[in-house]
């Protein structure tokens, strides 16, 4: 019989640590859920933390950015406002600078047009005195004949020296008679 008290009291002991494990699972079963819902929202609360301070990073950032863009920006309108002004100032010159430029040629081609008035009635008188003296080798008389006969140019001159003597002489003549 003490074997067999023996086996009982063992078999009890056996049944009774199952019986404590059994609970002992259980009270973990129990904890387990509320354990594993506490650690999901402790994670779920430190990604949320982390997701708000990069949200809020990320908004620090793009006002940075954004304040810096709109600087450099009004800093590159201010260059190409000065740019366009300038660009306008030297428009202006230049526009200038070649009114004064067609004034000048106007003015040179209107005295070139004067000129070339002037020099046609140079020329018209030049025409009309070698025709006078083309006339006058045609129908001369014998005392003239020594002049027609010299080159144009001599004899234009001889011509002019006459003409002047004779005005002095009428000058005379006219003076004498007074």
């Amino acid at each position: 019989m003490a074997l067999a008290t023996q086996r009982i009291q063992q078999r009890t002991a056996r049944l009774e640590e199952k019986r404590q494990l059994v609970e002992k699972l259980k009270a973990d079963e129990e904890s387990a859920p509320a354990e594993a819902k506490k650690w999901a929202t402790s994670m779920k609360k430190t990604q949320a933390d982390s997701v708000r301070t990069e949200e809020k990073q990320w908004k620090e950032q793009h006002q940075t950015e954004v304040t810096e863009f709109l600087d450099k920006s009004k800093a590159t309108h201010t260059k190409i406002e000065a740019t366009k002004s300038k660009a306008k100032n030297v428009r202006m010159e230049i526009q200038t600078a070649h009114q004064k430029a067609a004034a000048k040629e106007r003015e040179a081609a209107k005295q070139h047009e004067a000129s070339l008035h002037d020099g046609d009635n140079s020329r018209i008188s030049q025409l009309k005195m070698n025709h006078d003296l083309l006339f006058a080798k045609k129908f001369t008389a014998e005392a003239n004949a020594e002049l027609v006969k010299q080159p144009l140019a001599q004899a234009v001159a001889k011509m002019r020296q006459s003409a002047t003597q004779g005005v002095e002489d009428d000058d005379r003549q006219s003076a004498r008679m007074m």
